[in-house]
């Protein structure tokens, strides 16, 4: 064998080494790159559910435990839940936008009206239950909470959707309400509602899993400071 074959073979042998090294690497590190990023998505998923989550409920106990608590001051405390918890979704869908209140519930009339920002009860603007899908699917079909996240589809396939605001369907797309309520003698009495509304669709079913949490876990919490507002 003279010394061009050997030459040849040598050349080729190190081009074969170094393509198999290359391959090896590659896949090496990028599975190594997706296993990491995935690894901190997940984490950081967690963390921010978590820290709303206690944070949300450790102010409202603290408040709850060291102030006396009035009418002024129960109403300030649910406009400050709703911005915290609008920054709690917002980190679940932070390409949604989200319009929340808290409505309560006059038993006699069957009628809701939201807290309102001059602290009082916007008389103005009522909600008959019995004209509302979420609030008669709760009260009257014992629903332990209403979560659409399509109301177009659940219109159409499902049953009717019905609201007291006419114009609904250019407001918003997706609706969750859940019931303020405290157990009392193996029977939740409700006072009011937790009412989220967005634009855009809430199709992530592990993210609405958490919100559902996030929202009953405070339900009892804000059923005191409720029931200081009549």
């Amino acid at each position: 064998m003279d010394w061009s074959n050997i030459l040849m073979i040598l050349v080729s042998s190190i081009s074969l080494i170094i393509t198999i090294c290359n391959i090896i690497f590659e896949r090496f590190f990028n599975s190594k790159n997706q296993y990491i990023k995935m690894k901190i998505d997940n984490k950081n998923i967690q963390i921010a559910f978590n820290t709303n989550k206690d944070t949300i409920l450790e102010e409202l106990k603290n408040i709850i435990e060291s102030k006396e608590l009035n009418k002024n001051l129960a109403i300030t405390i649910i406009n400050e839940y709703t911005v915290k918890l609008s920054n709690a979704l917002t980190d679940f869908y932070p390409k949604n936008t989200f319009d929340i209140s808290v409505k309560r519930l006059d038993e006699k009339s069957n009628t809701l009206y939201s807290i309102g920002e001059n602290n009082s009860l916007k008389k103005s603007t009522a909600y008959k239950v019995e004209e509302n899908t979420e609030f008669n699917a709760i009260l009257n079909e014992h629903y332990r909470y209403f979560f659409v996240s399509d109301i177009d589809k659940f219109d159409e396939l499902i049953m009717p959707y019905k609201n007291s605001n006419d114009n609904w369907n250019s407001l918003y797309k997706s609706s969750i309400t859940v019931p303020i309520a405290k157990k009392q003698n193996s029977i939740y009495h409700i006072i009011g509602f937790i009412c989220i509304t967005s634009p855009q669709s809430l199709n992530n079913t592990k993210k609405n899993k958490k919100i559902i949490n996030l929202l009953e876990s405070t339900s009892n919490e804000l059923y005191e400071i409720l029931s200081k507002i009549s």
